[in-house]
């Protein structure tokens, strides 16, 4: 399907995008492969990780799921802890409490992941398209693309 698209050496960022697209196209087996090119080298969040989640275990691939899941709550877990005793003073206690609360947040999501996609449970795309420097085609000003219009 896609296998003659060009991806620029190193763009990570591309292969989470085209696993992204594999998923909506329904070949997991091509979207765990692009997820995991991408794994070891850029920074992961819930958005991503829960769509190689999904397809890893749409792929049979459960165990490895399972390892992932860990792996996010133990990073999870080992960022709150230094957050908790850094005593840099470029954080403010507000800013502070605001990311440990989002880690616990991630780690309550990576808790329940697995079950939701046992429910049937496709996580959400999250695209969004870069206003000044990407292209998504519509409103590009780099082409010269109109917005969309329904």
């Amino acid at each position: 399907m896609l296998e003659g698209l060009p991806l620029p050496e190193g763009d990570v960022i591309g292969d989470i995008h085209l696993a992204d697209l594999y998923i909506e196209l329904g070949d997991m087996e091509k979207a765990v492969l692009h997820f995991q090119s991408g794994w070891l080298r850029s920074g992961k969040n819930t958005g991503w990780v829960n769509r190689y989640i999904y397809a890893l275990m749409m792929n049979g691939d459960y165990n490895h799921s399972d390892i992932i899941v860990k792996e996010m709550i133990d990073k999870c877990h080992k960022e709150i802890g230094k957050t908790e005793n850094n005593s840099d003073t470029t954080w403010s206690t507000e800013d502070k409490n605001t990311f440990i609360s989002e880690l616990y947040s991630d780690i309550e999501n990576y808790q329940t992941i697995v079950k939701k996609i046992s429910s049937d449970y496709l996580p959400e795309l999250d695209f969004q398209t870069s206003l000044q420097s990407g292209c998504y085609l519509f409103g590009c000003t780099r082409h010269g693309c109109s917005e969309y219009n329904k």
